[in-house]
Parts: C-alpha cells; sequence; structure tokens
C-alpha cells in the first residue's frame, strides 16, 4: 500500500494520528457495520493531502469480513479478522471484527 507525506513548505499536513470510535465488532453472517475514522492532522491549519481517498481500508481475512472503499464491513463467515482503516501517509489503526 502507497503511503504519501508531504512537505513543511507545501500547503497541505499529514495526519498526526487516526481515530476510530470502535475498535472491535461483533457482526452475525451477512450484517454490516461502517467504519468511521478522523484524522487528527499535524498542522490544524492546513488542509489533508486529496491526491488519493483520505482512508483506505482493507481486511486481513475476507473470506470471513470484507471491507469498501468507502469503510463499509460486510460479514461473510463465522471466524475472525482484523480490518486496518489508513490515513493518507500510512497511519492505520485496527479494527477487530469476529464474525458470528
Amino acid at each position: 500500500m502507497n503511503a504519501y507525506a508531504t512537505g513543511t513548505k507545501s500547503g497541505v499536513t499529514d495526519a498526526k494520528k487516526l481515530l476510530v470510535k470502535k475498535t472491535s465488532y461483533n457482526l452475525e453472517v451477512g450484517k454490516s457495520a461502517t467504519i468511521k475514522p478522523e484524522t487528527v492532522k499535524r498542522n490544524k491549519n492546513k488542509k489533508i493531502l486529496k491526491k488519493i481517498p483520505e482512508f483506505r481500508y482493507k481486511s486481513s481475512n475476507a473470506s470471513v469480513a470484507t471491507v469498501s472503499k468507502k469503510g463499509k464491513i460486510k460479514a461473510k463467515k463465522k471466524g475472525v479478522c482484523t480490518i486496518y482503516a489508513y490515513a493518507v501517509n500510512g497511519y492505520a489503526k485496527k479494527i477487530k471484527v469476529r464474525v458470528n
């Protein structure tokens, strides 16, 4: 996965950290939930680089749960996996998903 960094003299800033309200989900097969991350900017007076989407997502096991480009988790089969939410510069948060 590519990560992008900004220079100190540019008009944009990087993420200082990534926040998510929930770090784990228990879902039934066929159900879904949506991750809603927030970026804490390194410089709050500048905008985040918009070359790519602000957040990207990846599932550690797509046979258990998938995640869309917009952060929607869909439970596929019983098991446990980890969903990773990435900021533009590569900062990530882990979200544990248990499918019952």
